[in-house]
């Protein structure tokens, strides 16, 4: 019912990286380009664990809530969104899903142009937010923020900034879901296989995109074989769970439950995979004071 289109994903985001700043836009280049040609396991490392948590998160919501308010805190692609339509599925079918706002936003355009698709494809009404999230002034008041891998991305010295922000976007009995590596991450290699992937599928997708002509495909290019050096998150976000659980009670949030999702023996494809071991934490709004 909501399935993806990683074909369709990977036209619109070619077309988007053209004008999309190289900063912004190059992890989802390379990630959605990836994820052309890739085995079910390594599509997300916790995404049976991680679409539990929301399914129980959407569950309890749905007794209480009219018409759940639901942020999605940056997105590499439709993976995001169509894993928490499938887990609002789960905890009440049509019903429940019929009655979700939904609110998805990310500094690049890149995944809000391949949402925008998605959505129209599958009916749902998605309003889309363009900008850094530091920046971001509504005064929002979601039922449920729903982030998966953001975390990262937050430069160290305002990590806390940012989820202190994110964190006073929910409403009084709002809760909070995150996922986040733990541990240390490596750098991309100069050998990367993510990108030589990615290079590769560029190449096979431009064969049937006569817009792409030789130039454009070179910058593409170009741009991928950068990225192994200049796109980065940051290696260490939380060396265990109880840094993870440290770091969002400081922002503002009172721990429900968190885990340990150890991933190691997992993939199939463990060329991919860069870390161990993930956290999902599940948080609701502290009580003032």
């Amino acid at each position: 019912m909501f399935d993806e289109d990683p074909l369709e994903n990977a036209r619109i985001c070619v077309r988007a990286a053209q004008s999309d700043g190289a900063d912004h836009g190059d992890f989802h280049l390379r990630s959605v380009l990836r994820r052309l040609r890739i085995g079910t396991d390594e599509k997300i490392g916790d995404l049976e664990e991680f679409g539990a948590a929301l399914s129980l998160s959407l569950t309890r919501l749905a007794r209480t809530v009219a018409n759940p308010r639901i942020g999605i805190v940056g997105s590499t692609d439709t993976g995001l969104l169509a894993n928490t339509l499938t887990s609002a599925w789960a905890a009440g079918g049509q019903d429940l899903v019929g009655r979700l706002s939904i609110t998805l936003m990310d500094r690049s355009s890149i995944p809000l142009r391949i949402c925008e698709a998605y959505a129209a494809r599958i009916g749902i009404a998605v309003d889309l937010v363009e900008g850094d999230f530091l920046d971001l002034s509504q005064r929002w008041a979601f039922d449920l923020v729903v982030m998966h891998g953001v975390v990262p991305f937050f430069p160290a010295d305002q990590r806390a900034d940012y989820l202190s922000h994110i964190a006073g976007w929910l409403s009084g009995q709002g809760i909070l879901i995150s996922s986040t590596h733990l541990g240390t991450k490596p750098y991309p290699n100069t050998d990367d296989v993510r990108t030589r992937m990615a290079i590769e599928n560029l190449k096979t997708l431009a064969e049937d995109m006569p817009e792409i002509d030789a130039a454009i495909l070179a910058k593409l290019i170009g741009r991928l074989e950068d990225s192994r050096e200049t796109w980065t998150t940051e290696r260490t976000v939380f060396k265990d769970l109880d840094a993870a659980i440290e770091a969002y009670e400081a922002a503002g949030l009172m721990l429900s439950s968190g885990w340990v999702v150890r991933l190691g023996k997992r993939a199939a494809a463990q060329q991919f995979r860069r870390y161990k071991s993930r956290c999902i934490v599940i948080c609701n709004k502290a009580a003032a004071p």
